[in-house]
């Protein structure tokens, strides 16, 4: 079945940002290169480089960066490859991109947790300093890493989601928990002022985007 433009263009786009953001193209070297200028072009100043995540200046020009590069590769795509129906197949490859690389980063992030690597027992120089003191993400992590009980059930809780989006009879079940288990990673990130909330959020967006085929895309099409 046919697609119509709008969702063409909409798919180009999505496809561009996405495989830039989940593989990190161009290199981190052209990235620490790029960004400034582009902020020097936005009046903007940037410190620092790339370290993976962070809400930094240099992380949200280079979000534009990503927008800007996507919305480029749309048209000059959508200009040589007017004639195609549709990217089924590629769609269907997308969606395994966009799960395999959630499912791995929930089970990372989920392991530091049961572990207590991410939120380590709070040591005594914390525990005398008076809440009032601490900064909104200090307070974070002191509550998380008080309790392991809880660190064990949120850690496992993102294993599990991420183990189960691996398999696709049961993207479904891990997308619906890697969606709960964001939800509130990402509440946390904006209420307690964790430098993280461009990167949860676009966990989030892929969790949401994970659990079924586009409708008219099936599983087994071979268009």
């Amino acid at each position: 079945m046919p697609w119509p433009l709008p969702k063409k263009i909409a798919f180009r786009f999505l496809f561009t940002y996405l495989i830039l953001y989940c593989i990190q193209l161009p290199p981190t070297w052209l990235w620490n290169n790029l960004v400034p200028q582009l902020a020097k072009l936005l009046g903007l100043t940037v410190f620092g480089s790339m370290n993976g995540s962070g809400d930094t200046t240099f992380h949200y020009v280079q979000v534009l960066g990503f927008l800007l590069i996507a919305a480029t590769v749309t048209l000059i795509w959508s200009i040589v490859d007017r004639r195609r129906t549709g990217y089924h197949r590629v769609y269907l490859g997308l969606r395994v991109l966009v799960r395999i690389t959630l499912g791995g980063t929930l089970i990372s992030y989920g392991a530091a947790k049961v572990i207590q690597a991410q939120f380590p027992p709070p040591q005594l120089n914390r525990l005398l300093q008076p809440v009032g003191e601490m900064s909104p993400m200090g307070l974070l992590w002191t509550f998380m890493g008080a309790s392991t009980p809880y660190n064990v059930f949120t850690g496992a809780s993102e294993m599990l989601a991420g183990v189960l989006l691996f398999f696709p009879t049961t993207t479904l079940l891990g997308a619906l928990l890697a969606m709960a288990v964001m939800t509130q990673v990402v509440a946390l990130n904006f209420c307690y002022d964790v430098p993280v909330k461009l990167f949860s959020t676009h966990l989030l967006a892929e969790s949401i985007s994970s659990p079924r085929p586009m409708p008219g895309v099936s599983r087994t099409c071979s268009c």
